[in-house]
């Protein structure tokens, strides 16, 4: 094997482990998600050198970045985090909002009584009867 490459052109699914190769099956993935409250939580949270790590904060709407570098020098940095709405739930709120604002106009014109005339026409009217109509 020139160079320490194994390769012999058959693809492999796995990285090399130990000498062999170790299969990779997502379903058997620890996924942790690593809670913390507030920076200094985030802080104190301990990290081996050349690492990272995101840490979710429980007291405010943050995820913090923790790097350390060789020589296990913390670097912390905060994102703030909003939730994502997506397109259907956005339509869902504008049909919503639509709609409360069409019943709102339909109380205003059912409230209203078509068999009174209003002021301006009875204004009218009365002008138009003195002026010998």
């Amino acid at each position: 094997m020139p160079y320490g490459n194994n390769y012999n052109g058959n693809m492999a699914v796995g990285y090399p482990y130990n000498g062999g190769i170790y299969s990779y099956n997502p379903s058997q993935q620890k996924v942790e998600v690593i809670r913390v409250h507030g920076e200094e939580g985030a802080k104190a949270y301990p990290l081996p050198p050349n690492s990272s790590v995101l840490l979710l904060d429980e007291t405010a709407p943050i995820v913090w970045l923790k790097m350390t570098d060789g020589g296990s020098y913390p670097t912390l940095t905060g994102y703030n985090i909003t939730p994502v709405v997506s397109a259907q739930q956005e339509q869902k709120e504008s049909f919503e909002s639509l709609e409360a604002r069409i019943s709102k106009l339909e109380r205003t014109i059912n409230g209203k009584s078509y068999s009174q005339p209003n002021k301006r026409q009875q204004n009218g009217n009365s002008e138009n009867e003195q002026h010998g109509a």
